[in-house]
């Protein structure tokens, strides 16, 4: 029937049946966006338990990894032998990160570490493309460094069945980054022994 043949008390029922149906609509998407998207609040002792599962299931996932078939240490991470530098995996509810972190509290030392880092951004450029660089990031527990890293947004730490999006960007990410650290070790530890 068309809106224009119906009289004023058809037309009011014809509405408000058709605002019934969107306010349906509208709190269903509502109720089901929220069940599907809904951020789970963690205690402590929870969160604490669920950062231990994901490590140890990103421990598991590198075990089957080639690269670390038959050897017993995985990533260089604080063992880089340069004072100040450590490389670092973080994940978070903004994402995944794989950071090369120039730390040093002297911060003429730190930035002085990090200019000769920028001499070669070639080299992380192959290896490590598309990186951040940060001259300054301040901590949540106020620490101020330095640092180069990737981010994959997207994901949610939270969300275990988005575990498995971090896990090959971390591992292949800091793979990439060893690679680019490994090319400058020398020459860094040679300019900052000089």
């Amino acid at each position: 029937m068309n809106v224009g043949n119906r009289d004023s008390g058809e037309l009011f029922l014809f509405l408000q049946d058709k605002i019934n149906t969107l306010r349906f609509d509208y709190r269903y998407f509502k109720t089901v966006y929220f069940l599907q998207y809904r951020q789970k609040m963690y205690s402590k002792d929870e969160l604490k338990q669920l950062k231990k599962e994901f490590w140890e299931g990103f421990g598991l996932f590198c075990e089957n990894l080639p690269r670390f078939k038959y050897k017993k240490k995985r990533w260089i991470l604080y063992n880089t032998k340069i004072k100040g530098v450590e490389m670092k995996f973080d994940a978070s509810r903004e994402g995944a990160f794989v950071i090369l972190e120039l730390n040093h509290s002297n911060e003429s030392k730190r930035l002085e570490m990090l200019t000769m880092l920028e001499k070669y951004k070639s080299v992380f450029d192959s290896y490590f493309p598309d990186a951040m660089w940060e001259i300054l990031f301040v901590k949540p527990c106020g620490t101020s460094v330095s640092r180069i890293y990737k981010q994959k947004k997207g994901i949610d730490i939270h969300r275990k069945e988005q575990w498995q999006e971090f896990y090959p960007f971390l591992s292949r990410e800091m793979s990439m980054l060893e690679k680019a650290f490994n090319e400058l070790k020398e020459l860094l530890k040679e300019q900052l022994d000089s």
